[in-house]
């Protein structure tokens, strides 16, 4: 398909996200090597599932990223997330892989943008994913000038982890697509937030011109650069 556009930078950042887990991370969560070949098929799922648009390709790359997992690693797939498998099936189903999340947001450390070293680890409970970003939300709200009432459910948790998982890489970048009013916006916010970093979006006028563009871009890049500030640009669409 022509907007199914991969190239070995993809690969480069499935090896990239590996090298967010520490050699103790291995130790925690399930633990022992299993932990680590999940760690590969998540970052997989991210960089490449993530991107497909319909369910008879995602089908296809999970069953070849199943046959990879038991020819590369020597590891059963299902037996490997047999902790997922709510209905006892078997068989590990895309589904149920909803529930495969790592992120460093659940420890109450400082986020590696303000100097903090927190743990890129597997995450196990998904209730206590939804009650911490509400703490997040709240937090959020309590210090900023435009506060976000937002619902937090699983769906917007999965989201909010992927945005903070790329945020956590040096010099990433990420294409949230959706409806409008689907919370892309909010949600990359709170994920800013999350991982320590300011939130900088233009202010689109009828007077906006490219002079006013070139002014918030060395703001943009007095910050980030001179300062050395961590920092998320923020474009919607209509920008």
């Amino acid at each position: 398909k022509s907007h199914y556009t991969f190239n070995l930078r993809d690969v480069s950042r499935v090896i990239e996200g590996m090298t967010l887990q520490k050699a103790k991370g291995i130790e925690t969560g399930l633990g022992g090597p299993g932990e680590h070949c999940r760690l590969w098929v998540h970052e997989t799922m991210r960089v490449f599932y993530d991107r497909l648009v319909d369910d008879e390709d995602r089908s296809w790359i999970l069953g070849y990223i199943k046959e990879l997992t038991d020819k590369h690693f020597g590891q059963d797939f299902n037996e490997l997330f047999k902790h997922l498998d709510g209905n006892n099936s078997g068989t590990v189903d895309s589904e149920e892989l909803r529930y495969c999340m790592f992120g460093d947001y659940m420890l109450e450390e400082e986020p590696d943008a303000q100097g903090g070293n927190r743990l890129y680890d597997e995450i196990l409970d998904m209730k206590k994913v939804v009650q911490r970003l509400e703490e997040y939300l709240v937090d959020h709200n309590g210090m900023s000038k435009s506060p976000m009432n937002l619902a937090m459910f699983l769906y917007a948790a999965e989201h909010v982890s992927r945005i903070c998982r790329v945020l956590k890489q040096p010099g990433a970048h990420m294409l949230n697509v959706g409806v409008g009013g689907s919370g892309r916006q909010s949600l990359s916010r709170l994920a800013s937030f999350m991982m320590g970093m300011q939130c900088f979006q233009i202010a689109i006028s009828k007077s906006y011109t490219t002079v006013e563009w070139n002014e918030d871009l060395k703001k943009f890049c007095r910050e980030a650069g001179a300062l050395n500030k961590p920092c998320v640009f923020l474009f919607s669409d209509s920008q």
